[in-house]
Formats: C-alpha cells, structure tokens, sequence
C-alpha cells in the first residue's frame, strides 16, 4: 500500500471514531406526540427548557433539539415532538436550527448547547446567539460549552506533550503518522468534525455582551447551581470535560 494510500485510510479511521462517538447507543423512543407540532404550535409554550444541537446527548428534563438524529433506530419526523422512553420530562424534536429555534420570543427559562457554537462560521454564531436572546425570558439563563481556545494554545506554547496525546489517542485514532506533531493534533481538533470557529472567554464574553446578555462568567464542567440535571450532558467521564470552556449568562434585564 503506497504512503498517500496509508494516510487516506488513517483519516477515514479518524472519521469513523468521530461519527461512532456521535452515534452512541440511546433508548428507543416513545410514539410520537402530535399535539406539539410546530407548524401549528410553539412547543415554548408548554416547554421552557431548550438543548439545542444536542446530537446523541439528552438532556434529561429539556426539550433536545437537532436537525439529525441518525443515532436512533427509528425515523423521527421533522417538526413533530417525541417523549423519551422512561423519562416523563425529556423530549426530542427533529428541526433545522438554521431556521431558527422554534419558540417563542421571552419564553424559554433556561438555552443549553455543548460543542456546537464552533460548528458554525462566525456570523452564523451570532445570528445563534441573538436567536437565543430572543427566544430567553429576561432573566433567564443560558449555558453552553466549546473547545477552550486558550487552553489549546497555552498547552501548545508550554509543549504538554500529555494533552496532546491524550487528543490524539481519544478522537485521532491514535494516528501517530498523521498526527506526529502537537501541532498537527491541534489543527485536527480545529479543522476536523466540521469546526469552523474557536473561542476564549474574552471573546465569547464581548459577543454575549453585544448581543445582550449580562452576568457573563466562566462555569465548571458538570456543576451548575442552575440545572440541576447538569450531569446527564456533562459527565464526570466525558472525554470534553478535558478540552472544554463553559460559559454561564442571563438576558440582561431592562431597567
């Protein structure tokens, strides 16, 4: 096998640990509820708490959003709301986001997102992020996590050999032919699984601030005062708990 045929075959080997990680096993699903289809009825008015860009990972106790849902076994139907086996309060809907978050302006309580703002350019961020102004009460809160630009960098600038290697065996397939270099595992974790953007806490507070939430601050993974079921999408195991910036902010409250 030639050298060009190798490093084809390691990449589509890093791919494959990448689409198995998003499509980890989960429990079938509920028939759908049809008396929350969004065509003719905003789920916010009976829902307030929204994970949006969820992917495999529910949030117990929150309406989880996603535009692909290849992790089920079964089809789920665009714009029509499903209850969670086991879980009275957890539910699903199939929906582009692109399109905005389907709900009402001021009316959800809480917004979470985890490792989905750098899947977007950067103005398609904004335009999430002044989404999710308009969909919070004021008052209310949102929470979101990414991959922490500055710990990235400060962990390539002071050479932590173990950060690296620990990426690399986790989400590169351990490819060390690819991925030799420290800096080739950081160019994979930006420029691989579709990640358009990076962040640091300087610059996610100036773009919440612009687009109008206050009480900005940097948050622990897997503790919130705020979300009691915090643990069902950030885990004490997760791999991302490794890598991860999250931010805690409310919509600013009008005097």
């Amino acid at each position: 096998m030639s050298i060009a045929m190798r490093v084809v075959r390691s990449i589509v080997d890093a791919v494959r640990v990448e689409k198995r990680r998003k499509r980890a096993a989960i429990q079938v699903i509920e028939a759908q509820n049809s008396k929350h289809n969004p065509a003719h009825h905003q789920p916010s008015a009976e829902l307030k708490r929204y994970h949006i860009g969820c992917g495999p990972i529910l949030a117990d106790g929150f309406l989880n959003i996603d535009g692909d849902f290849e992790c089920f076994e079964k089809r789920l139907k665009s714009g029509v709301l499903y209850a969670v086996d086991g879980k009275p309060s957890t539910y699903i809907l199939k929906h582009d986001l692109r399109s905005g978050i389907p709900a009402a302006a001021n009316s959800l309580q809480i917004i979470y997102h985890s490792h989905f703002l750098e899947h977007l350019a950067d103005q398609e961020g904004m335009v999430l992020i002044s989404e999710c102004h308009r969909c919070l009460a004021p008052g209310a809160l949102m929470r979101f996590a990414v991959p922490d630009f500055r710990l990235w960098c400060t962990n390539y600038l002071t050479g932590k050999n173990d950060f690296f290697d620990w990426y690399r065996q986790t989400y590169l397939a351990d490819n060390k032919v690819r991925y030799k270099t420290n800096a080739s595992v950081f160019m994979g974790m930006l420029y691989n699984w579709g990640h358009r953007m990076a962040y640091d806490y300087e610059s996610l507070s100036v773009l919440l601030t612009r687009a109008g939430f206050a009480n900005v601050k940097h948050a622990e993974w897997g503790t919130s005062d705020n979300i009691p079921e915090i643990s069902s999408v950030e885990s004490a195991t997760s791999h991302r708990r490794l890598e991860s910036l999250v931010i805690e902010c409310t919509k600013a409250v009008s005097p």
